[in-house]
């Protein structure tokens, strides 16, 4: 940043922002569209990766055990 600022500290996007409203550290599920047709994300805080752990435990179950 220009300012010397942490990027990290950028306010964060409401939820269901459209891609462009993202910061760093935000979940990038998608949660639908806007009016516009843009897709929006839940972004809430990421827990692991790019997903808040709501959203990380839907995407990533794990291998069944055999």
């Amino acid at each position: 940043m220009k300012d010397g600022g942490d990027p990290h500290d950028q306010a964060v996007a409401a939820p269901d922002a459209p891609i462009i409203g993202l910061r760093y550290g935000q979940c990038r599920y998608v949660t639908g569209t806007n009016t516009d047709g843009w897709a929006t994300f839940c972004c809430k805080p990421t827990h692991r990766g790019s997903y808040c752990r709501k959203h990380y435990k839907l995407c990533y179950r794990g291998l069944p055990r055999t």
